[in-house]
Formats: C-alpha cells, structure tokens, sequence
C-alpha cells in the first residue's frame, strides 16, 4: 500500500506540475492587454461567486490570483488597477449578500483597508518577482563581464547539440584568450586588467548575431557558440573581431591580441565537454603558431 500510495502522490504532483507548466506557457505567450482582460475577466468570476456564497463564507483570498498574475506577467501599474476593481467588486458582493454598516464611515474604513492591502501585497509580489529575476540574471552570467557563465554556456550548447541532427544545420564554437594579457594585471593591476577584460566582451558582443552566445571561459578566456554557421563563415566572423579586438586594446594603451580556436560540426558525435575541448586545442595551437592568429578544425 505505501508503494501504490507513493506512486499516486509521484503522479498527481507531476500532472499538478505540467499543468501549471502549461498555464505559464500559454500566459507568457499573450499580449499585456489580453492578460489585463483575463485577470479582469477572473476578478468578475470570483466576485460571482462571493455574491453567491454569500458574505458569510469569505473567499477575498481568490482575489489575491489575478492580482498575482497581472503583476507577475504585466506589471506593478495594471497591477494596482486590478487591486481597485478586485477590491470594489469584493465589496460590491458583500453589500449584495446582505451585509450592512451601522455607519457609512466604516464602509470607506473598510474600503480604504482592502485596498491598501491590495496594493501592499501587489507591491510585495513585485519584489518578489524583480529579486527572481535578479537571480536568475546572476546565475545565467558571469558577475564581471555581464557575458554568460561557462555554466549557462554548457546547458545551451548541449540544447544546440540536441537539435543538431533534427535540423542538420552545422553548428561552430569559438575558444580565444588574449595574448600578453597577464602583463597588463602584473604592470597596471588587477582592475585595469578587469576593465579591458569588459571592454573586450562589449566589443566581441557587439561583432555577433543575437543567436550567437558569447561566454567567459575564466580569466581571459571566452568561448562563443554560433548556431547554423559553418566553418567559412565563422573564420570571416572572427577574423574581424581579431582585428577589432588589436584596435580596442591599442585605443586602451595595450598591445593584446588573441588566438582563436575554431571547430564546426554538422553531426552530434561528441559531448559538450569534448566540443569545446577541440576548440580549445585548437586554439593553442594558434597560439604555438605566433598568437593573434586564427585555427580552424571541421569535424563529421
């Protein structure tokens, strides 16, 4: 029995789990004012069904849902519109049951009270939404440049890799550091060296597509992944960001320059691990060469 138990508990958790998975989906994909008219729609149905229930059985924490949700998937102004209309229609149900005030100053004491905690709790919601997005921001990019973490790096290229041999587009990663660059933290200081490091991100960020990702690696290394581009076009991508990046640095007073490993592929045969491994070779392999040079590998 407490297997069985387990199990139906296991099940309904995950049909609890896909369903509200599916209800985020289908919310993110409307538009602000179709949303404002759910909620406002929702405020409606819920007041319904405080008037029939009568004021003797309070159901005002229903209220508090499309609230939550214009907030979370709007924002904080349409929020405080339906904090009024949720809070006029609670009272508007009440007053329609049968509820009575001895004195008209408490129906506004009343009233001025559930609004206020309307918008205390629609205020509250929105910093609890802007502190997870801060959260996920942070654990999505590296906390000096602003680029992506290598961890972030690795759950989009394996996504990439997944698709792969669904679309059989090629797909190319990038490993490149700069070369000379410890001089600069040896003579100048670790912050010099920090800043030209951003520097660098904004200036190779600025050189690639949107589908293009762009990660530090650690210290001065960064790795880009660059989806449906073959060989040929990576080189001419990442040839004008060599030559951008001597510029850049020189403006800043520093002869730096990088090596840059290139490696395509247009079949999944190896791991996340093993793809960026290969660039990486390849990329001391252009720095064995003489640095500020570019090699390029193809795989299957």
């Amino acid at each position: 029995m407490p297997l069985k138990s387990n199990s139906i508990v296991h099940n309904l958790r995950y049909s609890l789990g896909k369903t509200w998975q599916a209800t985020f989906d289908f919310l993110s994909r409307q538009s602000r004012l179709s949303l404002f008219i759910i909620n406002f729609i929702v405020v409606i149905v819920v007041g319904f069904v405080d008037l029939v229930t009568g004021f003797e059985i309070s159901i005002a924490v229903f209220y508090l849902l499309p609230l939550a949700l214009t907030v979370w998937f709007i924002d904080l102004g349409f929020g405080a519109i339906i904090s009024v209309i949720a809070t006029v229609v609670m009272l508007l149900a009440d007053l329609l049951s049968g509820i009575t005030y001895t004195n008209n100053v408490y129906f506004f004491i009343d009233f001025a009270s559930r609004l206020a905690f309307m918008f205390i709790f629609a205020y509250v919601f929105d910093r609890l939404k802007f502190n997870y997005n801060q959260q996920k921001v942070l654990a999505r990019t590296d906390s000096l440049t602003g680029v992506a973490n290598i961890r972030f790096f690795y759950e989009i290229t394996a996504l990439e890799l997944a698709l792969l041999n669904r679309h059989n587009h090629p797909i190319t990663l990038v490993y490149f550091d700069l070369d000379n660059f410890k001089g600069v933290n040896d003579r100048n200081g670790h912050h010099i060296g920090d800043d030209l490091l951003r520097s660098v991100a904004r200036m190779v960020q600025s050189n690639l597509r949107k589908t293009d990702l762009l990660g530090r690696a650690g210290g001065d290394e960064f790795v880009i992944l660059m989806p449906e581009t073959d060989n040929k076009e990576a080189i001419k991508v990442i040839d004008r960001i060599r030559l951008q990046l001597i510029k850049t640095t020189d403006e800043n007073g520093y002869e730096i320059s990088g090596s840059f490993g290139i490696y395509t592929i247009h079949k999944v045969n190896l791991t996340v691990d093993a793809f960026i491994k290969e660039s990486d070779k390849l990329m001391y392999l252009a720095k064995k060469k003489g640095k500020n040079a570019i090699e390029s590998g193809v795989g299957l």
